[in-house]
């Protein structure tokens, strides 16, 4: 971790805490696909969501993310499932990614956020992503088809403005256990 840090730095000004979201979401692709960590409760699976948030343009937060998802499409381009896609579109995805990291990387997280809070097509895709995140088995019965995932290994790296984020945000994003799944960086 130290070393990417160092080496992230020399290629622009973005924070220091910023690169070092960036070096945990390469491990986390880089191993959550092999590892599991046994614990009393079950496995846990290293598949970590970061949201790194800051002012516009001044704090680099895209340029930090680029530079990471550059260095992993080097090494495992296929790790990168998404920037962007509906409920449906993430499952189908899923599905044909059993035990796979599954990088879904949003710069702008906030415009999702804000169709998920507001179109009704995409309310329970807060829930369907937190049960994703723990792993567990998800099936969706849509008019033509079901949709099965199995043994996923979402991670989630998204950015945004701190302020069009966090005035987005309400407690039952919360007390729903979606927030409290990511690591926020500011």
């Amino acid at each position: 971790v130290e070393n990417y840090i160092d080496w992230a730095s020399t290629l622009g000004d973005a924070a220091i805490q910023y690169h070092q979201a960036a070096a945990f979401t390469l491990l986390s692709a880089l191993l959550c696909g092999t590892v599991k960590l046994p614990t009393s409760y079950g496995n846990v699976i290293p598949n970590l969501w970061f949201m790194i948030l800051g002012d516009t343009t001044l704090t680099r937060k895209t340029t930090s993310m680029d530079i990471a998802m550059s260095l992993l499409e080097e090494i495992d381009s296929s790790a990168i499932m998404a920037t962007d896609g509906s409920v449906e579109g993430i499952f189908t995805n899923l599905s044909l990614r059993p035990g796979k990291p599954s990088i879904f990387l949003r710069d702008e997280f906030s415009g999702l956020l804000q169709a998920m809070f507001k179109k009704d097509y995409m309310s329970d895709m807060p829930e369907m992503l937190t049960k994703l995140y723990d792993g567990k088995m998800q099936r969706r019965l849509l008019r033509k088809e079901i949709i099965e995932i199995v043994d996923p290994r979402l991670i989630i790296y998204a950015g945004g403005i701190k302020t069009k984020v966090t005035s987005l945000l309400r407690t039952e994003h919360v007390s729903s256990g979606f927030l409290p799944r990511f690591i926020f960086i500011t």
